[in-house]
């Protein structure tokens, strides 16, 4: 686990927004669940940013990180959110949950009772970039 996280940690330099990956608790993201990233600002109040199911939640969160890394916008950070140090994006499990069906309808239920930044409260359909980035920006700077 702890190779895991060196790469992990190395691959985020493009960044300086900090990263909690599941506590730096591994084992809990290995196997099925619901999950959420959320965005945590220096005055403590936090918001979801995107939640999301997988068989292989580590791995899925993973992929989050390597697509953050190629554009910011995916989950609605710019030049500037993503360099701002003041910032955490947080990523943890809500359910773990090995039954498909059971696990596709938590998630529904989950993004219906609290529709994160970046989605559009169907499923997990994020809206477009330009609103992910707006969404973002209204919940930094209110």
């Amino acid at each position: 686990m702890r190779i895991f996280a060196a790469v992990i940690l190395r691959e985020l330099s493009f960044m300086k927004v900090k990263v909690v990956f599941f506590e730096n608790n591994f084992l809990e993201a290995i196997g099925a669940g619901i999950y959420e990233i959320s965005i945590l600002r220096s005055d403590g109040v936090c918001c979801s940013l995107y939640k999301g199911e997988s068989v292989h939640v580590l791995k899925r969160c993973g992929q989050h990180l390597f697509r953050l890394k190629n554009n910011p916008g995916y989950l609605g950070f710019d030049e500037k959110t993503i360099n701002d140090d003041s910032l955490t994006l947080t990523f943890k499990m809500l359910h773990k949950e090995h039954d498909s069906i059971e696990r596709k309808k938590i998630e529904k239920l989950e993004i219906k009772n609290q529709t994160p930044l970046s989605q559009s409260g169907r499923s997990d359909f994020k809206v477009g970039e330009k609103s992910r980035i707006e969404a973002l920006q209204n919940f930094l700077y209110s």
